[in-house]
């Protein structure tokens, strides 16, 4: 019976080994299929961020005549009448800004 035991037991070992070899065997094979598929999906989602939209960029208009009232107005907290200059000057440029969209919206 002790040698039907030791014959049990090295059947255990040679039964483990050989599962192990398979869970390697299949994990390498799964590592080989899955490999293209995600350089696939990899470009697919980079395909898509390229293809994002992305608002146009433009400058602000009036910024300069903006940023010169908001500095007159820190400079002159007390008396914000010292500013009636830049305020009219932001005043021309955002008519002017207003202007130009209304006759391109009516062309």
């Amino acid at each position: 019976q002790e040698g039907a035991n030791v014959g049990h037991g090295k059947m255990v070992e040679l039964f483990r080994e050989a599962q192990e070899k398979q869970n390697q065997e299949q994990t390498e094979l799964m590592d080989r299929l899955e490999h293209p598929a995600l350089d696939e999906v990899e470009s697919k989602v980079k395909k898509l961020h390229e293809r994002e939209y992305r608002a146009p960029t433009r400058d602000v208009p009036c910024a300069d005549e903006r940023s010169d009232c908001l500095k007159c107005y820190a400079a002159n907290g007390k008396t914000p009448l010292e500013c009636a200059d830049k305020v009219a000057a932001f005043d021309r440029c955002a008519q002017a800004v207003r202007d130009v969209h209304l006759q391109t919206a009516v062309q």
